[in-house]
């Protein structure tokens, strides 16, 4: 990697626009709110429209102009160099511009789709008794501090609606654009999304995928396949049996995880899990909060200075009604 410094004089507004250029690299932001928006630059443009892009939007500290497709990125974080990774093979490039000496991130409230609303059922049935210790299981996975941790009835959680039209996956490949996309990657590929506003996406068993640096994300990931999704806003995940993910530098999340299933959280803010038996959790290195409705046998890890924020079930149960049509074209 390799960078220089461009210098650009606006006489009639009298300004003087003072930029550090990375080659070949990318930027990786601390928060998933950084992102402030997508810019499609004209087919005449140059990375100096991007530079203005920046330069007009108040927040923006940082810039990434993708040469062949045209797209600038703008960032309310400053441009430090422990966030620019080096990447030989990416025609891209890292514009630090100097406004601010402090980050300027700000992570709205956003009202998602109501196909992302859970609807959870309390079942009329007898209560655990309170004098059962509901930290007995997997003692050694949670700390000793335990309050906030409540015992429940069995629940019925209606998982969310995935859509039944995909664009079908059938090679290992990746893929970068402004726009959003529906993608069914079958059994044992390898594929990956970055740079996009919403993403929905349906994981055949074994496939493996990495989901970066989108607003909104939804995926269905069978069982054995493998999910990484860093620096995003928000994340919807059902995980079936052995499935794992890795959430991290995400905004807000919401998984659903069946037995056997594997998580992990890092840097996150809001997540909100639903584990059944022996399901696995850990969130060792998360400073956002953890809401938990879990079944016994599952396994939680927290940080040390945390308080969790539990509900131990009877049972919980999926509602599949919404289940997606498993088949691309």
């Amino acid at each position: 990697m390799f960078f220089f410094s461009i210098c650009l004089f606006l006489p009639i507004i009298d300004t003087i626009i003072i930029t550090r250029i990375h080659r070949s690299a990318i930027f990786n932001p601390n928060s998933s709110c950084a992102l402030l928006r997508n810019v499609s630059i004209p087919i005449d443009g140059s990375i100096q429209s991007c530079i203005w892009e920046c330069f007009y939007e108040n927040n923006c500290q940082t810039s990434v102009y993708f040469y062949e497709k045209k797209i600038c990125l703008l960032y309310t974080e400053l441009c430090e160099l422990t966030k620019i990774e080096s990447l030989g093979n990416v025609h891209a490039s890292v514009i630090c511009h100097k406004k601010s000496h402090n980050p300027i991130i700000t992570c709205p409230v956003t009202t998602i789709s109501h196909q992302l609303t859970t609807e959870i059922t309390v079942l009329p049935s007898v209560v655990l008794s309170t004098t059962q210790n509901p930290t007995s299981t997997s003692s050694s996975m949670i700390p000793t501090n335990t309050t906030g941790i409540n015992v429940s009835s069995p629940y019925i959680v209606s998982l969310p609606f995935f859509g039944n039209t995909w664009t079908c996956i059938n090679v290992s490949s990746s893929i970068s654009s402004a726009t959003g996309g529906r993608f069914y990657i079958k059994q044992g590929l390898t594929y990956s999304i970055s740079y996009m506003t919403s993403v929905t996406a349906y994981l055949e068993s074994d496939a493996n995928s990495t989901i970066n640096s989108c607003q909104y994300v939804m995926a269905y990931v069978e069982s054995n396949a493998v999910l990484s999704t860093p620096a995003i806003q928000n994340v919807t995940v059902y995980l079936a049996s052995k499935a794992s993910l890795s959430l991290s530098s995400c905004g807000s999340a919401k998984v659903y995880m069946e037995s056997e299933a594997k998580l992990s959280i890092s840097n996150c803010g809001s997540v909100q899990v639903y584990l059944k038996s022996n399901a696995s959790m850990d969130s060792a290195n998360n400073y956002g909060q953890v809401t938990a409705y879990y079944e016994s046998g599952a396994q939680r890890i927290y940080p040390a200075y945390s308080t969790p924020n539990e509900t131990l079930c009877s049972s919980i149960t999926f509602n599949y009604s919404n289940s997606s049509t498993r088949t691309c074209q």
